[in-house]
């Protein structure tokens, strides 16, 4: 029926049934209803999107362009169990309808039943008229074709620049050296990951990380890392899984060999409620530390670490999430001024406009350090507090560039420890 044809019926009902004025206001409501739900479509607000359609088809039930709509909406908000529904229904009562077996095939492509979504999109692909959706129906076809040789391995770089305020090579030990100074420094980072006999339950996955920095002045705190680790994953379930990690990383500062780390890392992932995903963690590591020149006393922390964490993730729109994160974690060092205790919060908020995505994040965390080696000192007890703000933008399928700020103040009660630090940084990132 033509929106030409519809405003016929509206004439007709105004000057010659006058007496069923309310059925003509229904149908003018439901075309209202309906342009607004196609609208917020339009403009990615799924949610009002759905308020809409769903009234559209109470004025108008059964009428297969809300419902279609409907589906549509429920699907790019990634609610595929109501679209799937709708999306049938549409398809089942009107099996020429193209645009209703596309979405169709969507929607059982993301629930992974990729025969029947398989079926219906190359149905799409031979149809006349409609090159775009054959097109998108051919590439998602490619997509669920499994590859011959599982996952590919995939490599990434990224370099960029960053200015730090206060110079210093990690938060719980910033007195060295005693006349803090800003620098700007040169970052490259190289990551690589190789996974292998993965299937869609279970697989393994081997990476890699270079990483330098390079400062522009404070060349004693140049650093080098190399990361190493094995990772492998267990589904059991669609909603449960389980992953183990074991890395080591061997870290270089000015040129010195500064520490090592081992860790191993387990991780149970659950979706709990829809449209969200609990984790837990645990972890422990082996630390070693290595004195140098420019750092002397740097082995009395070494040890071990226990750590422990849950976060909880909230998906609003397909753009829109917000992360809660809980840490723990217990330091056993050589030297028990070195002992630790820490509990950390934080809350991070992401979000896209137009082709920007952004993120804010923000945390405090509680230190509680062993006994003052110095007599009728007091044990030092510190309280970080750390807010970070940051935007992206994908340039293409293979390069993004952001800019993003972390400002950071540790508040101690030995003033020996108390900082401020603010580091802002440019990158660029490569995917090969």
């Amino acid at each position: 029926m033509t929106s030409a044809f519809r405003a016929g019926i509206v004439v007709f009902c105004l000057i010659f049934l006058l007496p069923g004025k309310a059925e003509c206001d229904t149908l003018k409501d439901h075309e209202i209803a309906l342009a607004k739900g196609q609208y917020e479509i339009e403009l990615r607000n799924y949610g009002p999107a759905i308020a809409y359609l769903k009234k559209a088809l109470e004025l108008k039930p059964g009428e297969h362009g809300a419902m279609l709509a409907l589906g549509i909406a429920y699907s790019r908000n990634e609610e595929y169990g109501p679209a799937k529904e709708l999306l049938q229904k549409v398809y089942s009562e009107d099996p020429t309808n193209t645009r209703s077996r596309y979405e169709l095939g969507v929607v059982l492509a993301h629930l992974k039943e990729y025969g029947e979504a398989n079926r219906l999109l190359a149905t799409v692909t031979a149809a006349v008229a409609t090159a775009e959706l054959a097109d998108n129906a051919k590439e998602l076809m490619e997509g669920m074709t499994p590859s011959k040789k599982g996952e590919k391995p995939a490599l990434k770089v990224v370099g960029g620049l960053q200015y730090d305020s206060n110079v210093i090579l990690e938060p719980d030990n910033p007195f060295i050296p005693q006349d803090r100074k800003s620098d700007w420094r040169s970052i490259l980072s190289v990551y690589g990951s190789y996974p292998f006999r993965t299937t869609e339950r279970s697989g393994f996955e081997a990476n890699y990380q270079f990483y330098q920095n390079l400062h522009y002045e404070l060349e004693d705190y140049n650093v080098q890392q190399h990361d190493i680790s094995l990772a492998g994953r267990y589904a059991f379930s669609p909603g449960t899984q389980a992953t183990l990690q074991a890395g080591y990383v061997t870290s270089y500062v000015g040129g010195e060999r500064y520490s090592s780390l081992a860790a191993v890392r387990p991780v149970l992932s659950l979706v709990l409620m829809e449209k969200s995903r609990t984790q837990f963690s645990a972890g422990w590591e082996d630390r070693k530390y290595l004195n140098s020149g420019d750092f002397p006393t740097n082995s009395d922390r070494s040890g071990a670490a226990a750590t422990a964490g849950v976060s909880h993730t909230q998906m609003f729109t397909k753009e829109t999430s917000v992360v809660f994160e809980y840490g723990y974690e217990q330091d056993l060092a050589e030297k028990a001024n070195w002992d630790a205790t820490g509990h950390k919060l934080s809350c991070t908020a992401r979000s896209q406009f137009g082709g920007y995505s952004v993120f804010a994040n923000a945390a405090v965390s509680d230190w509680k350090y062993g006994p003052s080696p110095v007599p009728f000192s007091p044990d030092r007890h510190d309280r970080r507090w750390e807010g970070t703000v940051g935007v992206f933008r994908d340039l293409s399928r293979t390069v993004r560039v952001s800019l993003a700020d972390q400002y950071m103040v540790n508040d101690s009660n030995l003033d020996l420890y108390t900082y401020r630090r603010d580091i802002v940084g440019l990158f660029v990132e490569i995917r090969l």
